[in-house]
């Protein structure tokens, strides 16, 4: 029953593997087999650290070392070690999570052959000590790529993390042809004591010391979207956060933004998490502007500006149009949330007697125009020719091609102009008390029966919305 659950592990089917392990532990409580219960425990601690939840991983690796030290089952302390060192590995702090590292290598002098070493390497390159791990790395992969066993994949994956992190494109070729046919599978040791993340996420690793972008790309999406389904949160900011890397390095068309997307993503679970090992070897998250809701009310953080905002139609157009920068959204698509309406039967949107009072008052404007350039008059002159060309944008909004009227819905049309009022109703209200805030998204935020935030000057890298 114990191997059968170890099984589903490796091979990422969670929901089966946790099954089994409830069947395993009705039957050690129904034997009263107080080791299989400790087993039971440690594997409990060892799924609340695949999920992020390590104050409840510390509190059962508690439980272990009180019902391991009761019945005096040996391998207690060493158990209770690795569940502790893997909480380390993530929360640190650094000087603690450097203390696994002590600790594996004292187990590998006294267990020699257990791999030990290995997972120290993939230790070091995690908390940013790459001369180390490279010289552990060295050390350990002809021995790794000899070996096999319970220990084996999870030392495989411990140097793959260790050859990706110091570049040694030698190692991560061979480890890359080792750790293949794995792919798809969960990282796990010894008896799922420990699991890890996918082993795509290895190879991600492996892809991107060889420079292989699109490769590893393609792996570390893949690993994002595996470590999601099963809900382990750590896994996949680890994926996103190379998922970032190798887009960035790529630099196609569109990876910038990207991979901007998949790093505020990885720092978001890791910030919730506590993840603090990721988060310090995560670029910093640079000058990024928040639009936010809290409680009924709304949180805008430009820089320096913080301004809260009573709830209104308004910024939920606006966080719309933020979250999809460069993008047009059609007027009736914001008022409904979402798609919007089917437009009805259209009509032109000045009728002929509209456009022809439009044409008279041009002709008047040209002649008071011309009569205040004769007078010498500036002021009249700049009020006139604003008037004139705010005409002239109504006319040409009206008119399409080769001068015909422009076709628009009744329902196009209203929506053009209750969205176009409520946007700069909501921008002039920000630009009130937040004036660099507000002078960014007047310039940026395009209105009209599509609108769109296309980011001008003076603004952020990129919105939290």
């Amino acid at each position: 029953m114990f191997w059968r659950f170890i099984a589903l592990m490796e091979l990422a089917r969670v929901g089966e593997a946790e099954s089994a392990l409830a069947a395993f532990e009705r039957s050690a409580e129904r034997a009263g087999d107080a080791e299989a219960m400790v087993m039971v425990t440690a594997r409990h601690a060892m799924l609340a650290i695949l999920r992020g939840r390590y104050g409840e991983a510390l509190r059962l690796a508690e439980q272990v070392l009180q019902a391991g030290d009761r019945i005096g089952l040996a391998d207690t302390p060493a158990l209770v070690s690795l569940l502790r060192g893997m909480v380390l590995n993530e929360q640190g702090p650094p000087e603690k999570a450097a203390e696994a590292v002590d600790l594996l290598l004292d187990s590998a002098r006294h267990q020699p052959g257990h791999l030990f070493e290995a997972t120290a390497a993939g230790v070091l390159a995690s908390l940013g000590r790459r001369t180390e791990a490279a010289a552990e790395l060295q050390r350990m992969l002809p021995q790794v790529l000899r070996a096999s066993g319970p220990r084996w994949l999870g030392a495989a994956a411990a140097l793959a993390v260790a050859a990706g992190a110091v570049g040694d494109r030698e190692a991560a070729e061979a480890l890359r042809a080792a750790l293949a046919p794995y792919r798809g599978r969960l990282v796990i040791q010894g008896g799922a004591n420990a699991v890890l993340f996918p082993v795509s996420f290895c190879l991600g690793l492996l892809a991107t010391a060889l420079d292989r972008w699109d490769e590893a790309i393609t792996l570390f999406s893949e690993a994002a979207d595996l470590a999601g389904e099963i809900g382990a949160l750590p896994a996949v900011a680890r994926a996103r956060a190379g998922l970032a890397d190798a887009l960035a390095a790529r630099s196609g068309p569109g990876d910038q933004g990207a991979a901007e997307e998949h790093r505020r993503q990885a720092r978001s679970v890791a910030e919730r998490l506590g993840m603090s090992v990721l988060l310090a070897g995560l670029p910093p998250a640079g000058n990024r502007w928040r639009l936010r809701r809290d409680g009924e009310d709304w949180l805008l953080e430009a820089g320096a500006e913080h301004l809260r905002l009573r709830d209104a139609r308004g910024l939920h157009y606006l966080r719309a149009l933020l979250a999809a920068p460069g993008r047009d959204i059609p007027a009736l698509d914001l008022v409904a949330g979402g798609a919007g309406v089917h437009p009805s039967a259209t009509g032109p949107v000045l009728d002929e007697r509209a456009r022809s009072a439009y044409r008279q008052r041009l002709a008047r404007l040209a002649e008071e125009l011309a009569a205040a350039d004769r007078a010498g008059d500036a002021s009249r002159s700049e009020e006139l020719q604003a008037e004139r060309q705010a005409v002239l944008a109504e006319l040409r909004r009206a008119t399409g091609l080769a001068g015909r009227a422009r076709q628009v819905s009744p329902e196009a049309e209203r929506a053009r102009v209750n969205v176009t009022r409520t946007l700069r109703a909501t921008l002039d209200r920000i630009s009130r008390t937040a004036p660099r805030a507000g002078a960014h998204l007047q310039a940026s935020i395009r209105t009209g029966g599509a609108c769109r935030y296309e980011p001008g000057p003076g603004g952020p890298i990129g919105w939290d919305v």
